[in-house]
């Protein structure tokens, strides 16, 4: 992986449980895991027709270097876009780059 493809800065976040100091309800909010450099790529329409069987939702691919511990339970925040994260592939199960299976979450 060429370090000059990475070009954004991303930072990956996980589902973090609070309660709401009243009547003990949990709160959804996040906290970051990471941030890092990343490259964030709309996925062509003949792209996403062919990874439509495993991810029907899928807008966008984010790749990374691989980074222990991201899951699809995470979300990704690129300014002020949010981008759920369906799939995590490592690329040749080589643990050097991931890539982000996401679908952008309307504003």
């Amino acid at each position: 992986m060429k370090g000059g493809s990475l070009k954004q800065r991303v930072t990956i976040q996980e589902a973090a449980r609070t309660t709401d100091g009243q009547g003990g309800f949990e709160e959804p909010s996040w906290k970051d895991f990471a941030t890092v450099w990343a490259d964030v790529k709309p996925i062509s329409s003949s792209t996403r027709f062919e990874t439509a069987m495993l991810w029907p939702t899928a807008s966008h691919t984010v790749v990374v270097r691989y980074l222990t511990g991201i899951r699809s339970t995470m979300r990704v925040v690129f300014g002020q876009r949010i981008f759920s994260i369906s799939g995590v592939i490592n690329e040749g199960e080589r643990n050097i780059q991931q890539r982000l299976i996401c679908e952008e979450q309307p504003a």
